[in-house]
């Protein structure tokens, strides 16, 4: 994206005016006197939401350790699923690709030609009006993931001939297709299957969860600035 819509695009979610002075960091006296900045530290914060966590997940390590030695594919999915929910994604599980179809196109009903940006070999029939090739001009990307990871809610994509980033990326809205049998457990699952290929490995592999978040602009949560503000996951379940 060019400089001046991205900084429009940053602006328009500060609810700012481009130009206009940035108001300052707010800085408070800690118990000591000393001057202490009004956010909390990286370290700080990681360590206050750890702490709550690690006791949970010490709390059902028996029956997790369990669920991770033998997990259920039907439980895998609507844990992917809730992960997902719980950043703000969707997550659908459909019969094969023509549900999958179905579900884009009523999406993109009534949209204009070149709302969709998606690989060559991603397109059917019935959507071959809507895709256009500026992916900047999109108001949804469409791409297929090579895994799924139930953990954390996170779409891999494998980018080999054929399959660009730029749909994953552009446009405001994305949408991904998933085979069920290619959402696995954790990270291991598919760190070893990269390691697998050897030479074989693509140009790029894009590990992405949920809508695109940024909290370095103005010390606030930006959603949807540097990638999708929308994400949507197909399951195909026949695959």
């Amino acid at each position: 994206m060019e400089r001046d819509p991205f900084l429009q695009r940053v602006a328009a979610h500060l609810g700012r005016v481009r130009g206009a002075s940035v108001p300052p960091v707010p800085r408070l006296r800690g118990s000591s006197g000393e001057i202490v900045s009004g956010r909390r530290s990286g370290a700080e914060a990681i360590g206050a939401q750890a702490e709550p966590e690690v006791a949970a997940r010490g709390a059902a390590s028996g029956s997790e350790a369990g669920h991770r030695q033998a997990p259920d594919r039907e439980a895998l999915l609507e844990r992917f699923a809730g992960r997902l929910a719980e950043l703000g994604g969707r997550a659908f599980v459909v019969a094969g690709r023509a549900e999958a179809h179905a579900a884009v196109e009523a999406l993109l009903q009534g949209r204009p030609s070149g709302a969709l940006c998606c690989p060559a070999g991603l397109r059917w029939p019935e959507v071959e009006y809507l895709c256009g090739d500026e992916p900047s001009t999109a108001s949804f990307g469409l791409s297929e993931a090579r895994w799924a990871i139930a953990e954390i809610g996170t779409v891999v994509l494998w980018h080999e001939a054929g399959r660009p980033r730029s749909p994953s990326l552009v446009p405001p809205a994305a949408g991904f297709f998933v085979p069920a049998s290619r959402v696995v457990a954790g990270l291991e699952a598919v760190l070893a299957d990269v390691a697998a290929a050897g030479q074989d490995l693509p140009a790029c592999i894009t590990f992405m969860t949920g809508p695109s978040r940024s909290m370095d602009i103005g010390y606030e949560v930006c959603v949807g600035v540097h990638g999708p503000g929308e994400t949507t996951v197909w399951i195909l379940a026949d695959e």
